[in-house]
């Protein structure tokens, strides 16, 4: 489905999306609110979704699924936006269903036309936590999904070069020598890139460099351990795993253990053998007289 969810929620009736709808109007500043709606709409877009692909219907778009996704991006906009100040862990979770709403269905034209409005009403900092995901995206087939990643990407390189600097500099230097697809994407990366050196052109330089020497680092340093293994020579292997804690102290216990029974029998050999230097015997192996028999050996009768 559309949300992720391998269940789909019971599907709401158009009682439950007029409800949600009233409660954005009399809730305008409730970011709630705006959030409950855009999972309504959502949840109705994937029942609608799974409806048709059991009819076998083809992929083109119906009405009445794109008002759903209108619908959904506008309350994820308004939910983000009023989240924003708070820092709250369910605005990147609505940001990243927006995502999923915006490379599905972006390559129409409401859709579009929300996105670039909901692209206004979102601070620009908001959109540093899912860049990988945007970057990914800048060679998608889809037309109008392309020109509205780019147009996000431009805006946020504005604020934040740093954010965008490096990852594309990477994807540029890196399709020169893959696929078609890596090629394509190195490509877009290159002209984003030459887009944001009217506004940082030493930083983009700067990332080239960085960039393009990172192989030649990489092919010195291998050399250079080769050179310290031929030079220091074979070295003892280390030991497979290391011991865990429990049975690093039962080993602790038991030499402890092995060196106190140690101790004890080497004191009581050295008591016995000092009584049998004091008595001029040899130390006695025999059976030892019971208790009684002992004290009146000690205090015979007179």
């Amino acid at each position: 489905s559309v949300v992720g969810v391998a269940t789909l929620s019971p599907r709401p009736s158009p009682r439950v999306l007029q409800a949600y709808t009233g409660a954005t109007r009399y809730g305008a500043d409730s970011h709630k609110a705006w959030h409950a709606w855009a999972l309504c709409n959502v949840t109705a877009l994937a029942h609608i979704e799974a409806g048709a692909a059991q009819e076998g219907a083809t992929e083109m778009h119906t009405e009445r699924q794109l008002e759903h996704v209108v619908h959904a991006l506008k309350g994820f906009f308004r939910s983000i936006t009023l989240r924003a100040s708070r820092g709250s862990e369910h605005a990147l979770q609505d940001l990243l269903r927006l995502l999923t709403l915006w490379f599905r269905y972006g390559g129409e034209q409401q859709v579009e036309a929300a996105l670039l409005e909901g692209f206004d009403a979102v601070d620009i900092d908001t959109w540093l936590l899912v860049i990988p995901q945007v970057i990914a995206r800048i060679n998608a087939p889809n037309m109008r999904v392309r020109k509205s990643v780019h147009a996000l990407l431009l805006r946020v390189g504005r604020q934040h070069p740093q954010a965008l600097i490096y990852p594309l500099a990477v994807a540029s230097h890196e399709a020169r020598n893959q696929n078609l697809a890596a090629s394509s994407r190195g490509r877009w990366a290159e002209r984003i890139l030459q887009s944001m050196r009217a506004h940082c052109d030493a930083l983009v330089e700067q990332a080239a460099v960085v960039v393009a020497a990172a192989p030649v680092a990489a092919r010195l340093s291998r050399r250079l351990c080769q050179t310290l293994i031929l030079t220091m020579g074979p070295r003892a292997p280390l030991p497979s795993r290391r011991r865990s804690s429990s049975q690093t102290s039962s080993t602790a216990w038991r030499s402890c253990g092995a060196s106190y029974g140690t101790n004890r029998s080497s004191s009581r050999t050295a008591d016995t053998s000092t009584t049998s230097s004091r008595r001029g015997s040899p130390a006695y192996d025999g059976p030892r007289p019971s208790g009684c028999a002992r004290i009146r050996s000690a205090h015979p009768r007179t």
